[in-house]
């Protein structure tokens, strides 16, 4: 299928081509998960932790940490 593509310079070929590609992957690929990750925190009252948001983790900036 991509051999296909490669031999066209029309764009609309091209297209169709890789949509078909696409469509292959998304039918015959599986993921086996090898474990699963526990995000796992402790924290105490004498712990402030900087501002931090939605995008990243608790530990992205550990300059701004306290402990009172």
């Amino acid at each position: 299928m991509v051999d296909e593509m490669n031999t066209s310079a029309d764009p609309a070929t091209r297209k169709a081509t890789l949509d078909e590609v696409q469509a292959y992957i998304f039918d015959h690929y599986y993921v086996v998960m090898m474990y699963a990750r526990a995000n796992v925190y402790g924290m105490t009252d004498r712990f402030v932790p900087g501002p931090f948001g939605f995008f990243s983790n608790l530990n992205w900036n550990a300059e701004e940490w306290d402990v009172k």
